[in-house]
């Protein structure tokens, strides 16, 4: 049982309200539960079917518990006790049923989950999604300790990480797996209407059927809908010139840059499910914090990051964004048939038609052979396709300081993108002395090595079987380096944690990570990935802090040298 919780009250004396009932029971919770009236008229019903719950009033209930439960119909959500529900953690287990509710168009309006619903009504108070996708029946007899095999799953859905454990350690308590699929706003994945609802399943396949709620009708729907309410909040807004950002040089060329940027590796998928919506969002909430810098690439989800970016400059007035593409990896015709003048045009083409574009600002080579680099033909094709108008400028992302060498070697690259961060140092004495002397601007790519510097990582911690910090934790599909930073997992979790003592007052470890890298005049943009909005303004708010001090720069330095860099596996 949850040492913090002691007693769950239930809104709700219905079979969903007595199933929940009898579960915190068995898992050893002091009960409340209410119905829609006097307490007096369910007390028989809680005597013989809960025994040991006490039958009392919504109010009583809301005001005594620690944890409340709302198992009642959707519709009648307004009549709960709003005010004895303020700072309270609620769990919403309710669903729109329009045999109860009546036909409510409000209820089930796409542009909103009905759990968004309910915490617009009660702004006090802590709304999480969980306990509404089972059906009754399932609950009571599908019940299992904790490690059991075949164990069924809940999904969670909350938009505070604290609530969100406590309500997940509830779940596991009730007899069941947590599976956490995101912000509130995700629970309509678990709604009637979608393929998660009713599922009696296991947590790899309720991750499964949560991921492809997007391809469902109903998820289509949603998309489309959310899609076009974002589009119109932000119609033609301009960048916003922030003064919490600040720009840069970017190389040799004429443009002057976001120092934090924004990297979209995630929008097309390797990185957990971000839906397009979502998306959309967060290219707009960059752009609304005065993100200048778009680093993408043809082979994120197979150009679905492209078509984003391309459906989000749409809207805004883009004369002051800068979209970085890569090309090199595309599957057709592969390697080593990508590097030839015909495949490279073939591919910058259908970046042109996917970014909906006349020239590109900028193309990267993408991680290509150390070989096809030092031959030194594709930088010729590169001259040929900048002249043929396809291009404005060329560059290279690489994965080893021997690379970036060979690259520097031509005057006409304007920029190297390189994997640099606190845990990985290699490139301050390397290559930023000659990029300055060229010119050629540095971009930074994973800045937090894969969250492992954001300082909220677990050795626990769980990553969706789409997301590479799952499947490329080991360099499996990919270089290792490209994930934590070539560092092995675990270790790379207590590498970060003895980071924590060093993080000043006022920062987050993530805002330490990013600063340090901003102290280097070599580097013109940092690329941090963002899944949230609150990532966004969180990174963006780097800009404005002041450089690290000598000292914890110095100790940084040390604690690479003496105990991080002998870990770190991969071309490097």
């Amino acid at each position: 049982m949850t040492s913090q919780v002691k007693t769950i009250g239930i809104l709700g004396a219905g079979k969903v309200g007595i199933v929940l009932a009898q579960l915190a029971l068995k898992a050893g919770y002091n009960v409340t539960i209410a119905g829609s009236g006097n307490p007096k008229k369910i007390a028989l019903t809680v005597k013989i079917l809960t025994p040991g719950a006490i039958a009392k009033t919504a109010e009583e209930v809301a005001r005594e518990s620690d944890i409340v439960i709302l198992a009642l119909p959707l519709g009648k959500h307004q009549n709960i006790p709003k005010d004895e529900l303020g700072g309270k953690l609620v769990i919403d287990a309710m669903n729109y049923w329009w045999e109860v509710d009546g036909i409510r168009d409000d209820l089930t309006d796409p542009r909103t989950s009905s759990s968004e619903i309910v915490q617009a009504f009660l702004p006090n108070s802590h709304i999480v999604k969980a306990l509404n996708h089972m059906g009754y029946h399932n609950l009571y007899d599908e019940t299992k300790p904790e490690g059991s095999e075949h164990r069924k799953a809940i999904a969670v859905a909350g938009d505070k990480e604290s609530d969100i454990k406590v309500v997940s350690k509830i779940v596991s308590d009730f007899g069941f797996d947590p599976v956490v699929i995101g912000p509130l706003s995700s629970g309509i994945r678990l709604e009637p209407g979608s393929d998660a609802f009713g599922a009696n399943v296991e947590a790899d396949a309720l991750r499964e059927l949560i991921q492809n709620f997007p391809k469902t009708k109903r998820g289509r729907e949603v998309e489309a809908t959310r899609n076009s309410v974002i589009e119109a909040q932000h119609s033609l807004r301009p960048i916003a010139y922030n003064r919490s950002m600040n720009y840069r040089k970017f190389g040799k060329t004429n443009k002057t840059v976001s120092e934090i940027g924004l990297g979209t590796w995630q929008l097309g998928g390797s990185w957990g499910d971000v839906s397009d919506e979502e998306a959309i969002d967060i290219l707009h909430t960059a752009a609304d914090n005065g993100v200048t810098f778009f680093d993408t690439a043809d082979v994120y989800g197979d150009g679905k990051s492209e078509r984003l970016i391309a459906q989000f400059m749409k809207s805004r007035k883009a004369k002051d964004i800068f979209i970085a593409t890569k090309i090199g990896r595309f599957s057709d015709p592969g390697w080593p048939d990508n590097f030839t003048l015909d495949a490279m045009r073939m591919h910058v083409q259908a970046s042109l038609k996917r970014l909906e574009v006349d020239v590109l600002d900028l193309v990267q080579l993408h991680c290509i052979p150390t070989d096809v680099l030092r031959d030194g033909a594709v930088f010729e094709h590169l001259r040929t396709l900048k002249n043929e108008g396809l291009i404005k400028e060329f560059g290279v992302s690489v994965e080893t300081m021997e690379e970036a060498l060979i690259c520097l070697e031509h005057e006409d690259v304007a920029s190297l993108q390189v994997i640099f961060n606190i845990f990985r140092q290699k490139a301050i004495h390397t290559i930023f002395d000659e990029a300055l002397k060229k010119d050629t601007a540095i971009i930074v790519r994973l800045p937090l090595a894969s969250g492992l510097l954001s300082g909220k990582m677990t050795k626990t911690t769980h990553f969706d079987a789409t997301d590479h910090r799952n499947f490329n934790r080991n360099g499996e599909s990919f270089n290792v380096g490209e994930t934590f930073a070539g560092l092995p997992y675990e270790k790379g979790v207590e590498l970060a944690d003895e980071l924590k003592h060093l993080v000043p007052e006022g920062m987050t470890m993530a805002q330490m990570a990013l600063r340090w890298i901003l102290d280097f005049p070599a580097v013109s943009t940092v690329i941090p990935g963002a899944s949230s909005a609150t990532q966004i303004e969180s990174n963006v708010s780097t800009s404005s802090l002041k450089p690290l001090s000598k000292e914890l720069h110095q100790k940084l330095t040390d604690f690479y040298e003496q105990q991080v860099q002998m870990n770190i596996r991969g071309p490097y």
